[in-house]
């Protein structure tokens, strides 16, 4: 890795296989302070292994990854704590409100009460969510599943926001 503080992920030399498909290849490619990446390319091109690689959620077969410093091989739950992340699928528990999973999330992160209702305001209002808030997951469209996904994945000001197809099922006529 270059020692420079302004990079925050620093993908070398990363493979993994699964039995006789090579997933990814000897990718390598990093991601400074202030930069927007992405992974392009077509279905089954690694894209989603890569990034459960670099979330530790995956061991790779070859190579390094480190994330704002940390090996996630070893530092899996620091990453996760300084780290958004919205998968292609949401995972968010579909048996709660919007309003209770906030909650939920804002308790374990531990995050200041004030501040959260204040991000969570602006956030409702910019995704056109609000009229989601007291409704159960389970009876939202995937789009506004997608949207109360991201409003879990930055609610706590990550250093890293990691998106794995994040407008799937969104209506980007909605997004302000």
């Amino acid at each position: 890795m270059e020692n420079n503080e302004s990079v925050l992920l620093d993908v070398e030399s990363l493979s993994k296989s699964f039995e006789n498909v090579q997933a990814v290849d000897n990718l390598s490619f990093q991601i400074r302070k202030g930069e927007i990446y992405g992974l392009l390319g077509p279905n089954g091109a690694g894209k989603t292994t890569t990034i459960k690689l670099i979330l530790g959620l995956l061991e790779a077969d070859a190579g390094n990854i480190t994330v704002l410093g940390l090996k996630p091989e070893n530092d899996e739950v620091e990453i996760k704590n300084r780290i958004g992340y919205v998968s292609e699928e949401p995972l968010i528990y579909k048996s709660l409100t919007p309003k209770e999973l906030f909650n939920f999330i804002a308790s374990i992160r531990k995050l200041d009460g004030a501040k959260v209702t204040k991000k969570l305001a602006e956030y409702l209002e910019g995704l056109s969510a609000i009229e989601y808030y007291d409704r159960l997951i389970s009876t939202l469209s995937r789009g506004n599943k997608q949207k109360v996904q991201i409003i879990a994945a930055i609610l706590h000001d990550p250093e890293i926001l990691i998106m794995d197809e994040p407008l799937a099922g969104l209506d980007a006529n909605q997004l302000k």
